[in-house]
């Protein structure tokens, strides 16, 4: 295989694992601290469902199914709305919408959304890089340089 082929793709591939390898890095970084905070939200809503469950504690209610955040937001709902009806009936609770004017993400959501939002830039036209390496090297490959009558065939390097 010819050199020059060689050298260029171990340049691209060294450029796309560099490339790979921070991206993934920002990744892990990402859901690490997502699921810090997923842990911070849990602890919340376990005190909260703790909070909502005494309030009610006349009521008949079962348990949450397990103790992940969608369950135990599920039952916290549930458990607000009651202690809703036992302090103010069936009074309407119409509110106008509070969380309009909110940020609705956290910062490290809000990153996970843009790292996501953005593939990585240079492998985008990866097929066009590999065309035109594969291209140059099938050029380079097939290249054979004309010959007088005296030659034998073989190129040797002086």
């Amino acid at each position: 295989m010819n050199k020059v082929y060689i050298s260029i793709m171990v340049e691209e591939l060294a450029k796309w694992k560099a490339l790979l390898s921070r991206r993934v890095q920002d990744l892990q970084d990402v859901t690490r601290r997502l699921l810090d905070e997923r842990t911070k939200v849990r602890e919340y809503l376990i005190n909260t469902y703790k909070d909502l469950h005494a309030l009610c504690s006349n009521l008949d209610m079962t348990p949450p199914r397990s103790s992940n955040i969608l369950d135990l937001s599920e039952v916290n709902m549930q458990l607000s709305a009651m202690a809703r009806l036992q302090t103010r009936g069936n009074s309407s609770t119409d509110l106008p919408l509070w969380d309009t004017e909110c940020q609705r993400t956290t910062a490290v959501e809000a990153l996970a959304f843009e790292l996501i939002k953005h593939p990585v830039p240079e492998l985008e036209n990866a097929d066009a890089a590999y065309s035109a390496v594969m291209g140059a090297a099938v050029a380079l490959s097939s290249f054979s340089p004309a010959c007088c009558g005296h030659c034998t065939g073989q190129i040797k390097t002086i």
